[in-house]
């Protein structure tokens, strides 16, 4: 192609700039008509063929550029042409020149000139018959005026026509294929831009662009599905796409007033409904709580295996412009978030406290991802465990703090569940710890034998393997700080099979293990007999009414007696008044937690100073 665009260049250039340059007998004007001239021509002939395959020519600018270049080539072909053979069209070139001129001054001053050199998201079509035209145009041009030039010959033009032919005739070819296969690209880009790869469906921006051409308010659903992590780390991540399109194609099949259906990643999906109501018609709102509840009704096919799946939903409604939407997609998102937090399978509607609520929840989230043990808005407070019948510390629990000039104290159960929803435990968790093996460090040979600092170790964090390996690794290099710590995990760790599989590898490490909390949610007698743990913590509900609910005092009494016949340690915990201390020592309870003694408080050079005084 190069080549034989080269040698049709090299032989009809020249025949094409005799007739400029005989026109005159004057250098300057020679140089001009005859080689600059038809240089800038082939020059501007290749900018218009490349503005032409990259479809930037649109716009009433572009129409006054394509008139002034036509109007030029005329003037640069007809005008020299005619001068050399003494033609009536001379006179007329003149003027056309001068109209070149005023059509590109309008083009410069129009607005639409930026649209020209500005991108755009619109894909370029197919070959069409208007491009074939321009292209044959374009390159056929420099054939004519040789072909027309009475000082060939036959020969001359036959070698002319035959060699300008096939450059025309590949030149249209190769255009038309770049053209197509750059259209078909775009398409193809332009789809992926617009929609979810592994689903089909809709994306973030697909969304937004679709909400756009409804007129009215719309409204958004956001949906997150429950348990989907379990279910892809137990199944496997061939499993979990495979889910993720099932529920994706059930999503799309449903009617209106959903109108739209996308996934915006992981296991978040969201619809757009029309919210407006006619007249004398169904509230469209309720219409698609109706839809979202009886979604999930029948198990979703997967791998020819029903699921029964279940989603936490939040609605939300806008007045339908772009930033309104996106704000809509935000509070919908929020109200999944409470839907999620009343233990899925809920649907929540949002509303403005919603919004503070969520502020408040990004603040803490922020801390916790960034600047957990940086600054002193987190910090360890200690709270002793003693004997219940001498009142003297045996241990401590580790606890972690938070406090910010903003929001104030934050309760324990607030930012520690944050932190399980969102990812961030494993940083408070590591930290904690860390903390705790540095205290070990500094004072662990001032401690009384036997003294342990029990670390709190999130469930969630038993399922990195990066999390057991860093804690084995520890207890196999500093057998110290393992004689000085202990582990406690609530008792959710029995509702993994997993779960309990890592405890048994850290009980093999030599770590001490309590379960936390027993009997305030999971507690199962079948694996406290599976699971090697060293202590026991009866959670301080039964504490509460120990001493008024004699049911209560026949349960407490029965678990300390079976943990006493399985060797393990009963530690009961909110301990806040001498009757309890009282009955617990009557039950058989010999160690107790609460704030009878003392509430949490930084450091632990107190313990220190009571293992001197009973030494």
């Amino acid at each position: 192609m190069i080549v034989l665009l080269l040698a049709y260049a090299a032989f009809v250039i020249p025949l094409s700039a005799l007739p400029g340059w005989h026109a005159t007998k004057l250098l300057p004007y020679q140089i001009a008509l005859g080689i600059v001239g038809p240089a800038a021509y082939v020059i501007l002939v290749a900018l218009v063929g490349r503005l032409l395959m990259v479809d930037l020519l649109r716009g009433r600018a572009a129409v006054l550029l394509m008139a002034g270049w036509i109007a030029l080539i005329f003037a640069d072909v007809a005008g020299p042409f005619g001068r050399s053979i003494d033609n009536p069209l001379i006179d007329p070139a003149r003027d056309v020149v001068a109209l070149s001129v005023l059509l590109w001054a309008a083009a410069a001053l129009h607005p639409s000139m930026r649209s020209i050199t500005e991108p755009t998201d619109a894909y370029r079509g197919e070959w069409s018959l208007p491009r074939t035209a321009t292209v044959v145009i374009a390159a056929a041009l420099p054939l004519v005026v040789p072909m027309i030039n009475p000082q060939l010959t036959e020969p001359e033009r036959l070698l002319v026509f035959s060699l300008g032919a096939l450059a025309v005739g590949t030149s249209v070819i190769r255009t038309r294929r770049a053209v197509s296969a750059l259209a078909h690209a775009e398409r193809k880009s332009a789809w992926q831009a617009r929609r979810d790869e592994l689903t089909g469906l809709l994306n973030r921006r697909g969304l937004v662009e679709h909400a756009a051409t409804i007129h009215g308010p719309v409204g958004v659903v956001y949906l997150d599905v429950d348990r989907f992590k379990l279910l892809n780390d137990v199944n496997g991540h061939h499993f979990g796409d495979a889910l993720l399109i099932a529920i994706g194609r059930r999503l799309n099949s449903l009617p209106e007033p959903i109108v739209a259906a996308a996934r915006f990643g992981g296991d978040e999906f969201a619809m757009l409904f029309a919210a407006d109501t006619p007249h004398h018609t169904p509230d469209p709102t309720r219409q698609v709580r109706h839809l979202i509840d009886r979604l999930f009704d029948t198990p979703v096919d997967v791998d020819q295996r029903p699921i029964q799946v279940s989603a936490s939903v939040g609605l939300a409604v806008s007045a339908g412009t772009d930033e309104q939407f996106l704000q809509t997609i935000g509070r919908a998102d929020i109200a999944q978030y409470y839907a999620k937090a009343d233990g899925g399978g809920h649907i929540r509607d949002y509303v403005d406290d919603m919004g503070q609520e969520r502020k408040r929840h990004k603040l803490i989230l922020e801390l916790l991802q960034q600047r957990v043990g940086t600054t002193d808005e987190t910090w360890l407070a200690y709270q002793a465990i003693v004997d219940l019948r001498t009142g003297h510390p045996i241990g401590a629990e580790a606890l972690a703090r938070m406090r910010t000039d903003e929001l104030g104290t934050i309760s324990p159960g607030e930012f520690v569940t944050l932190a399980e929803q969102n990812g961030a435990i494993e940083t408070l968790g590591n930290w904690a710890f860390d903390t705790v093996v540095a205290t070990i460090d500094d004072v662990g040979t001032q401690l009384p034998d036997g003294f342990r600092i029990a670390v709190n170790i999130s469930p969630l964090q038993l399922e990195s393997d990066a999390q057991i390996e860093r804690l084995t690794t520890l207890a196999t290099q500093r057998p110290d700080v393992l004689n000085r710590i202990r582990l406690e995990i609530t008792e959710s760790v029995f509702v993994r099979e997993s779960s309990l599989q890592r405890l048994t590898e850290l009980r093999q490490a030599g770590y001490q293990l309590a379960i936390d909390d027993f009997g305030s949610e999971y507690a199962s007698l079948y694996y406290l007999a599976q699971l090697d743990v060293d202590v026991l913590k009866i959670d301080q509900k039964f504490t509460r009414r120990l001493v008024t609910d004699p049911a209560t005092r026949l349960i407490v009494r029965h678990v300390i007696e079976l943990a006493d016949q399985l060797g393990i340690a009963v530690v009961t915990e909110g301990v806040e008044s001498e009757a309890e201390r009282n009955q617990l020592i009557t039950l058989g309870c010999k160690i107790g937690q609460g704030y009878l003694w003392e509430r949490p408080t930084t450091g632990v050079n107190r313990f220190l100073t009571t293992a001197n005084a009973t030494h």
